[in-house]
């Protein structure tokens, strides 16, 4: 059975600005017209984090510079404690021409997940990765030493225990 556990998150301070100006949706939905606006936003943007500047592997080294410079000057900053976090997302689904739009909303964990054998068969691999992806966002983790990017997962919670 997969095994949760809390982490400390780095999150921005006060000092790095508003929020509106520092956040970028995940790193696979992003094109480069969008990261260059995003880039643009602001100096600390978390897209300079997630899709570096350059080719690789400078990218990746440039990406553990912003951080650990980020660090050094407050504008991100460690939890002091390990925790796990509760995330609440609204969202509008799209519909048909003959339907209406749909509101949904759905809650989230951030949490570390420990690692096991693919063959214990508790976590299952998304049908459709290619290797492109994954080695560019291995590089990035083990140059930063840091994982920037949340990895979504899907969990069933028959029970309703999950009511954050």
């Amino acid at each position: 059975m997969p095994v949760l556990k809390p982490f400390r998150a780095l999150r921005f301070t006060p000092r790095a600005g508003d929020p509106s100006r520092l956040l970028a949706p995940p790193y696979d939905v992003i094109d480069e017209a969008q990261a260059e606006r995003l880039r643009g936003l602001d100096p600390h943007n978390s897209v300079r984090l997630v899709l570096p500047e350059g080719p690789a592997p400078q990218r990746y080294a440039l990406a553990a510079e912003r951080l650990s410079s980020w660090l050094a000057e407050g504008i991100l900053a460690e939890d002091t404690e390990p925790a796990a976090y509760v995330y609440r997302q609204t969202f509008v689904v799209p519909s048909g021409p003959e339907r209406e739009p749909v509101e949904r909303m759905r809650r989230c964990l951030f949490a570390a997940l420990e690692l096991e054998p693919l063959s214990a068969g508790g976590v299952l691999p998304h049908e459709e990765t290619h290797s492109g992806p994954k080695e560019d966002r291995l590089a990035l983790t083990l140059a930063c030493e840091a994982q920037l990017s949340a990895v979504f997962l899907v969990a069933g919670d028959a029970s309703g225990d999950f009511q954050a």
